[in-house]
């Protein structure tokens, strides 16, 4: 009896035992293996540590939760729109004195319009030797700096009407070149906002 006892014992110890994936009913398990920081994880590329202060790309993928049932938002992300700036440029206004000299521009041209017939050759290559110059400027407001020190194409206008009868339309003809060039450049309609026009002073105001 204690013989079939030990054979019964030793068929026991020599069967295979059951993977370590499943247990005695059949049904899997998973396997968790803790590998400690710095060590290499077989199958998991060169060796890198899985350690949190390795990972420092996870922090820039942490994403913030919603609570309404919304598509989370990434944190990178949200940083990025809310510190993005308005791409909507400020509205640019001329000063009165700008206004003003805009409108003498204006008033020049409509004289030489009005004096000027088809055959005046001078003058009107006066008018397009100063636009042929202005075009550096590529600012509508910059005009104005310019107007200021135009004494190199008003000298330009000169050498070619001083001799003519009409001299005296040499500011005339550098101001409508002035107005031709501004004209280009706020074509678009990105030039600055003009002031409405003053109006007439009442008698009321008079008296004051």
């Amino acid at each position: 009896m204690l013989n079939r006892c030990c054979q019964a014992r030793d068929v026991a110890t020599q069967q295979p035992l059951l993977p370590e994936s499943a247990n005695a009913f059949g049904i899997r398990r998973r396997r968790v293996v803790i590998h400690p920081p710095g060590c290499h994880v077989p199958g998991r590329g060169n060796g890198q540590s899985n350690h949190p202060h390795d990972l420092e790309g996870i922090s820039a993928m942490s994403v913030t939760g919603t609570t309404d049932g919304q598509q989370p938002i990434p944190r990178q992300e949200q940083t990025r729109m809310s510190t993005q700036p308005n791409s909507t440029p400020p509205i640019q206004r001329l000063s009165r004195v700008q206004q003003l000299t805009l409108n003498t521009w204006r008033l020049a041209s409509d004289k030489l319009q009005r004096v000027l017939d088809p055959c005046s050759i001078l003058e009107y290559s006066a008018i397009h030797a100063v636009l042929a110059i202005l075009h550096d400027v590529n600012q509508p407001i910059a005009l104005f700096g310019r107007h200021a020190s135009a004494d190199p194409e008003l000298a330009l206008v000169n050498s070619l009407v001083a001799n003519t009868s009409r001299a005296d339309l040499a500011y005339d003809i550098l101001d409508s070149a002035f107005l031709l060039r501004w004209n280009a450049l706020v074509a678009g309609g990105v030039g600055p906002e003009e002031l409405p026009p003053l109006r007439p002073a009442s008698k009321s105001d008079c008296e004051r």
